[in-house]
């Protein structure tokens, strides 16, 4: 609010930035338009979309609203995003969604746990867009409904593996954000060799220098890296992409040897 009254703007008053490509006042745009889009759209994010949920929620209820939701904080970006489902007569909350022990089959003196965490409707959306800039991924990343994943590397190959369950609204969202995975995919890897394609299947076989895997950074026709003028050796890593009903399950960098026990667990 004070950053808005040194620019001479009502908040209150401020009109919708949801589809503006301006950077909210005070930002440095410069800065913005250079940095990833995962770094700016979390930057941004709540200084637009926060300021719109503020706005919604004080329209309705007036400052005490908004002084007693910090003892009922929304749970999500999607409440965030769309306020209606903050409310408590339509609150949605996400479903709670917890990856399998699959330790038995990535032991850890072999395999190290980088991180695990919720992407969110948010970051779907951002990881949509930065694939595929023109899809109207909103659209998509709104029947979002819950997710966890956990990326993991072998300490002795720096393999990563990455392992994300996603579950959705309806069956229908399901299988946009599946056919919208397919596609993003192919430009995430450079046309994979496709092994097997059903209706809710897909598994790929993608070639990508050692150490250079679908987390986090995805492969935009560079040239394989080089170290003292040699070319380091590739490797062949397995993506699968499944859906049933509402889940959509996502494995990434896996091998033949991971790929049926990973898919089971």
């Amino acid at each position: 609010a004070n950053l808005f009254r040194q620019v001479g703007m009502n908040m209150v008053l401020l009109p919708d930035m949801s589809n503006t490509e301006e950077a909210p006042p005070g930002a440095n745009q410069s800065l913005m338009d250079q940095a990833p889009l995962y770094i700016s759209e979390g930057l941004t994010f709540p200084y637009v979309k926060g300021l719109e949920f503020i706005k919604f929620i004080k329209s309705r209820e007036g400052w005490a609203a908004i002084n007693k939701m910090y003892a009922d904080l929304p749970a999500s970006t999607e409440q965030i995003l769309h306020p209606e489902k903050y409310l408590p007569e339509t609150r949605d909350y996400p479903t709670e969604v917890k990856l399998a022990d699959i330790t038995k089959l990535l032991p850890p003196d072999k395999w190290q746990l980088l991180l695990q965490n919720i992407m969110g409707e948010l970051n779907v959306d951002i990881l949509l867009r930065e694939f595929m800039p023109t899809l109207k991924t909103e659209l998509i990343s709104a029947g979002w409904d819950g997710d966890e994943f956990a990326v993991w590397e072998n300490k002795d190959t720096k393999q990563i593996v990455l392992v994300w369950f996603t579950t959705w609204d309806t069956t229908k969202d399901a299988r946009e954000f599946f056919n919208a995975y397919n596609k993003l995919v192919a430009r995430k890897y450079q046309t994979p060799t496709v092994l097997k394609k059903e209706s809710a299947y897909r598994l790929w076989q993608s070639v990508s220098p050692t150490g250079i895997n679908s987390v986090p950074t995805p492969v935009r026709g560079d040239a394989p890296h080089e170290a003292s003028g040699e070319t380091k050796p590739e490797q062949a890593d397995l993506v699968l992409l499944e859906r049933h009903d509402q889940d959509v399950l996502i494995i990434e960098g896996m091998t033949k040897e991971l790929l049926e026990p990973l898919t089971q667990a």
